[in-house]
């Protein structure tokens, strides 16, 4: 299980550096948070010569977050729905007992990804696929 803090905000952070008492932030143990993942945007195609070319436009680091039942209650999932709606979208991740600067990340647009563990109603379960808002 990794520990991480979900900011959000309606207008972007002048400072990255984490704070532990900031407004619109809460903590997490997660069930899943997958070490981060490199995703990338090709361009490919045939020349009029026939030469096959594929280049890459930009990547991303890509993470998946999961938060269980046991960590939400009515507050939290009213947090993670305005985290899933704000503008902007933080994440710091505790690791070697110290928490990382934020870094801005994107979801995916859609419905709130919440589901049931086994379909029961009192377990409920969300899953954020996160990309890191700037390319590497």
């Amino acid at each position: 299980m990794k520990e991480i803090a979900l900011r959000y905000s309606d207008e972007k952070l002048t400072s990255l550096a984490f704070d532990e008492n900031a407004l619109n932030q809460e903590l997490f143990e997660t069930v899943k948070c997958t070490d981060l993942l490199v995703n990338t945007t090709e361009e490919s195609g045939i020349l009029l010569n026939g030469r096959k070319f594929n280049h890459i436009l930009y990547c991303h680091k890509d993470i998946e977050v999961i938060i269980s039942a046991d960590e939400i209650d009515s507050d939290t999932l009213a947090f993670l729905q305005s985290f899933w709606t704000a503008r902007f979208k933080y994440i710091s991740i505790y690791k070697n007992s110290i928490w990382s600067s934020y870094v801005q990340v994107m979801t995916e647009s859609g419905k709130f990804p919440l589901s049931y563990i086994d379909d029961i109603r009192d377990l409920p379960e969300v899953s954020f696929n996160l990309s890191y808002a700037n390319p590497i």
